[in-house]
Formats: structure tokens, C-alpha cells, sequence
């Protein structure tokens, strides 16, 4: 579908095929609510207008029935109030039940032999509700048919019941005259669930949740009290269901209308649509196509005079296409026009272009291959460069070590001074404990002088003691010259010790002194030698950093050779790359020279077909 026309003669046809789809769907929507709205209101309005039919029917007869018991509660005379009302009302019967189980009847009907009143549900239910009730339907026996009871107690019940009954076949005859849209129908349930009427016979006395189980028995008082329809499935198919309760009974009316038959009229809305579609198509599209042909027809000339540009024209750019109006499609030759202004401009650029990128091109290599020559001679310096380096490298590392070495020996030597300056401290406190020792033994050589003197002393005043005494103390005396000659020699004695003590204390002092200056001097060695060690160890970080920062520089070396070598080879790609854009540049200029930029000749060479001079005119 590569045609412009084809696509907007379908694009047309799915415009249209959406409005009329889009104006179904509406009419459908609005058709179908106002159906629904229309049998809503149908099926409202019957539902109440029979509810309130029947309501009324079964109010009357439940007043007839209290106002009998009233009159009977009241003394009035039993037969004549029971066939009153029977005529009345039109009941099959009017009865009374008593407590004492008597019953009387209108027509006069004798009942069972045993008949009980009081047991039947009439009687009970009424008894219970001490006010008139409406019994459910029930089949009669004789005569047959469906029929109710009415009931109501006489004074309280004390008196008994009074009841009538009477057939329902009036009221379903009229039940089933209704007659609703799309085949609707209405029936009839009691509160337990069970059809009392039907359309079809089959269904009677049957239970509404065979029907659907929308009306099980369960769901009946909810569902009474919808206002509006609801959809329910009844035989497999949806229908409208409208439930009302009765008035004043057990009974529920039920209206049903099936929802197919009801919206048949949306079917046919459909089909007529879908009809008028193939219908408006049918006319509009060989119509659009027409209209759509005559207008593009301009836009096919313009196509023709660009194929014969690019193909038929030779690279000419100086043609151009003749322009008449002023619609899109002459504004398009226009701007064709324009266009290949600028593309004859951009060739004329491209040729001026192309002579300067040959001339640089050539340039760039002749420049590549004088850059090739200096990277290599760059090359082959870095090389010399790095072995110089691996040599001082090598130095360096062996001065390093040998610092190492000297500074570990002056730590040790360090070490060693210290061990004997701290010897040295060691004697210099023992030469004193020998000064404190030398001073003591002084001390003690003075008491023994004066022990002497004192003992030298005594011995005189014995001598003198013993010339006093004469011959007696003769002995005595030579004792005490003894003694006074040993204190004599003890003293000389203790003074030549002192003397010695003296001269070894003198010593001792300048042995000291000499050991203070010895442990001065230790100090100053200690100190230098750690001064000595700093400096090595100082020479030995500096060495390190030496050898690490030539390291570094060995690597930058490295790094510089490897990109010398890789700019040797991008200088190698480039002359390449040089060369082969002078390949491409010559083609370029060869591909440029097909082109005709002659801007002479633009103004007066209009496009012409191969086959004819007829100019291409824009009017259509």
C-alpha cells in the first residue's frame, strides 16, 4: 500500500466506518435505555394498577367479614346475616364455627360426619390473629378449583369464627389477560412458593424455583420490595422480573417479559446500520477515490519532475521545477526548489572544500613522516637515558646500603659508650664509698689516740704511784712503763695509719676527680656518637628516598619509551590515515565532478520530459 491515494481513500473509508459505528452505538445506547424506561414504567404501572385491583377485591371482602361478626357478636340472627353476605360478596359459602364444634352453613351443605371447625386453619389463624384474616389459596375438593377463606372471630372468639370462601378463577382469568411487551406474561405465588397461576398449565402448583432460582422462597420478600425490574434466567434465557406483594395477603404477583423479545429493536438498529455502512461505502469510496485522484493530481506532477531530476537529468542541479499556484502542492515544489538551491550551494562548498582537505591531507604527511624520523631519534635517546639511570640506580642502592651499614655500627658503638659511661658511674660511686670508708677509719684512728693518750696518761700516774709505793710497787712500776711504751707505739702507730689513711684519701679524691672527668668525657662520646648515628641514619632515609626517587624516574622512563613507541605508531597509522584520505578525497572530488552547479543555466533550463518539450506546469 504504497500509494498516497489508496491510503487516504482507506483512511476515508475507516473515518467514515468509525462515525457510523460511533452514531449506531449512541442510537443503541439511548434506544436501549429509553426501552428499558418504557417497559420499567409498563411493568410498574400494571403491577400496581392489579395490585391495587386486587387489594381493594380482597379489602372489601375482609370488611364484609368483620362487619358480620360485629352484627352476630351483637344478638343479630345467624342465617340471616350468613345469607346477607353470601349474596353480597357472591361466596361459594358463609359459614360459623363455635367452640362447642357446632358449624352452620349457606348454602346449607352438611359437612363430614366429625367435622371439627375448630381444627381447620381458618379457624385457628383467625382465633390467633383475634382479627379478620385472608387464608393462602388452596385447591378446593368440592367443587375443585383454587380458592381462599376469609375469616374473622365473633366477640374476641368467644362466640366462634365466621368464614366465607371463595374462588380465585375470576381473578386468575384476569391474571392471565395481562399481556406485556415482547410475549410477557404475569402469574401468581402464595408465600411458601408455589405457583398459583401460570400461562402454562404445566407450571401451576409447582414452585417458583423451578422457574429460576432467583424466585426461591427465601428471596421472595427482598425481592418484593425491588422497585424496578431485574434480570433473572428463566429457561436458559434473561427476562425483566417485577415481584409485588398484595395488599393485605399472602400473595404475590409476579410480571415477566423476556429481554431478547423486548430489544429486538436494538437487533434491527444494528442490522439497518450495519445496511446503511456497506450501502454509504459502497457510493463514497469510488467517489473519494475520484475526488482524491484530482486533487493529488498536481502532487503527481511534482513527483514526475523530481524522478526526472534524480534520474533522468545527469546530476544537473541547475534544474529546477516550474512553479504555478500557490496551494501545498506548489508550496512542495517550492521547497523542492529551495532544497536544491542549497545542495547546488553545499556541492559548489564541497568541491572548494575538498581541494583544501587534498592539500592539507598531503601536508599531513609529508608531516607524519618528519614526525616518524624525530620519534625515533627520541626513541633511541630514551634508551640511552634509561641505562644511565640503571647505572646510577645501581650506585645509588650501594651507597644506600653501605650507610645502612655505617649506621648500624655507630648505633652499636652508641650502645657500647653508653655501657661505659654507665661503668664509669659505677666507679665513680664505689671511689666514693671508699672516701666515706677512708673518713670512718679516721675517726676510728682518733679514738685509738686518745685511747693511747688516755692509756699513756694512766700509765704515768701508775709510775708515779708506784715510786711512791717503793719496793713494793717496783713490779707494778715496770707494768706501767710497759703499758705507757705500747700506748706510746699504739699512738705512733695509729698517727703513721692516719698519715697513710690521709695520703690514700688524697688519692682516692683525685681518683675521683679523675673518674668524674672520665665519665664527663664518656658522656661527650656517648653524645657524639648518637649525633654521629642520627647523621648516618639521616644519610640512610636520604639514600633510600635517593634510590625510590630514581626508581620513579627509571619508571617514567619506561612510561615515556612506551608512549614514544606507541606515538611512533600512531604517527605510522596516521601517514596511512593521511594517505587513505587522499584516496577518499579523490573520490569525493570524483563523485563531485558529476554534478552540474551552472548557475547560469538554473534559471533557463526548466525540467523537460526525455520524450517531449512540454514544460511542467503546477496548474491542475
Amino acid at each position: 500500500m504504497k500509494s498516497l491515494k489508496a491510503r487516504l481513500v482507506i483512511v476515508i473509508g475507516v473515518l467514515i466506518t468509525i462515525c457510523t459505528i460511533m452514531l449506531t452505538i449512541s442510537s443503541y445506547v439511548r434506544l436501549k435505555s429509553q426501552i428499558e424506561t418504557d417497559l420499567n414504567k409498563e411493568m410498574r404501572g400494571v403491577a400496581s394498577g392489579y395490585n391495587a385491583l386486587l387489594g381493594n377485591w380482597i379489602q372489601t371482602n375482609m370488611s364484609m367479614m368483620t362487619s358480620m361478626a360485629t352484627s352476630l357478636g351483637g344478638g343479630a340472627d345467624l342465617l340471616t346475616s350468613l345469607n346477607m353476605v353470601q349474596k353480597a360478596g357472591n361466596f361459594l359459602s358463609v359459614y360459623q364455627g363455635k367452640p362447642d364444634k357446632t358449624f352452620v352453613n349457606v348454602p346449607d351443605d352438611p359437612p363430614p360426619a366429625g367435622y371439627d371447625p375448630t381444627g381447620r386453619p381458618w379457624y385457628k389463624e383467625a382465633l390467633e390473629a383475634k382479627k379478620t384474616i385472608v387464608t393462602a389459596p388452596y385447591m378446593g375438593v368440592a367443587p375443585p378449583g383454587l380458592m381462599i377463606s376469609f375469616a374473622a372471630p365473633v366477640n374476641g372468639g368467644a362466640d366462634g369464627v365466621v368464614g366465607s370462601d371463595v374462588f380465585l378463577t375470576k381473578i386468575v382469568e384476569q391474571i392471565m389477560t395481562i399481556k406485556l411487551a415482547g410475549g410477557g406474561y404475569a402469574f401468581l405465588l402464595d408465600k411458601s412458593g408455589q405457583i398459583l397461576a401460570h400461562p402454562d398449565q404445566t407450571k401451576v402448583m409447582k414452585f417458583s424455583k423451578e422457574l429460576t432460582a432467583d424466585l426461591a422462597v427465601e428471596k421472595l420478600p427482598a425481592l418484593a420490595k425491588v422497585v424496578d425490574p431485574v434480570i433473572v434466567e428463566i429457561d436458559g434465557k434473561s427476562h425483566f422480573l417485577l415481584l409485588q406483594r398484595i395488599s393485605g395477603s399472602e400473595i404475590y404477583m409476579g410480571l415477566v417479559i423476556d429481554k431478547g423479545k423486548a430489544l429486538e429493536a436494538l437487533d434491527h438498529l444494528v442490522m439497518t446500520s450495519a445496511v446503511v455502512l456497506l450501502i454509504v461505502l459502497a457510493v463514497l469510496l469510488p467517489l473519494t477515490t475520484l475526488l482524491v485522484g484530482r486533487l493529488l493530481n498536481g502532487l503527481q506532477h511534482v513527483r514526475d519532475a523530481m524522478t526526472e531530476i534524480a534520474d533522468g537529468g545527469g546530476g544537473d542541479l541547475s534544474r529546477r521545477i516550474h512553479v504555478s499556484g500557490d496551494d501545498e502542492v506548489a508550496q512542495t515544489a517550492q521547497a523542492f526548489n529551495h532544497f536544491i538551491d542549497q545542495i547546488q550551494s553545499m556541492v559548489v562548498d564541497v568541491r572548494k572544500a575538498t581541494e583544501s582537505i587534498e592539500v592539507g591531507a598531503s601536508e599531513i604527511a609529508n608531516g607524519n613522516m618528519d614526525l616518524s624520523s624525530r620519534t625515533e631519534q627520541q626513541a633511541s635517546t630514551l634508551e640511552e637515558t634509561s641505562a644511565s639511570m640503571e647505572e646510577l640506580t645501581s650506585a645509588v642502592a650501594h651507597n644506600a646500603e653501605n650507610a645502612k651499614e655505617a649506621n648500624q655500627m655507630a648505633l652499636n658503638a652508641s650502645d657500647l659508650a653508653s655501657e661505659g659511661g654507665k661503668v664509669v658511674d659505677q666507679v665513680v660511686v664505689t671511689m666514693q664509698g671508699i672516701t666515706d670508708s677512708s673518713k670512718k677509719i679516721v675517726d676510728i684512728i682518733s679514738v685509738i689516740e686518745g685511747i693511747a693518750f688516755q692509756t699513756n696518761i694512766l700509765a704515768l700516774n701508775a709510775a708515779v704511784e708506784a715510786a711512791r709505793a717503793g719496793e713494793q710497787g717496783r713490779g707494778f712500776a715496770v707494768v706501767a712503763s710497759e703499758v705507757r711504751v705500747l700506748a706510746q707505739r699504739s699512738a705512733s702507730a695509729a698517727q703513721e695509719i692516719k698519715a697513710l689513711i690521709n695520703d690514700s684519701v688524697g688519692k682516692v679524691n683525685e681518683g675521683s676527680a679523675l673518674v668524674d672527668r672520665a665519665g664527663a668525657s664518656m658522656s661527650n662520646i656517648v653524645d657524639a656518637i648518637r649525633q654521629v648515628a642520627s647523621v648516618i641514619s639521616e644519610i640512610t632515609v636520604a639514600s633510600a628516598e635517593q634510590s625510590d626517587g630514581i626508581q620513579q624516574v627509571n619508571h617514567a622512563l619506561e612510561h615515556m619509551d612506551e608512549a614514544t613507541q606507541q606515538n611512533a605508531a600512531l604517527v605510522e597509522e596516521a601517514a596511512a590515515a593521511a594517505g587513505a584520505l587522499e584516496e577518499q578525497v579523490s573520490l569525493l572530488k570524483n563523485a563531485m565532478s558529476a554534478f552540474s552547479v551552472n548557475h547560469d543555466s538554473a534559471s533557463a533550463k526548466p525540467v523537460r520530459k526525455a520524450n517531449q518539450m512540454k514544460r511542467l506546469s503546477m496548474d491542475y
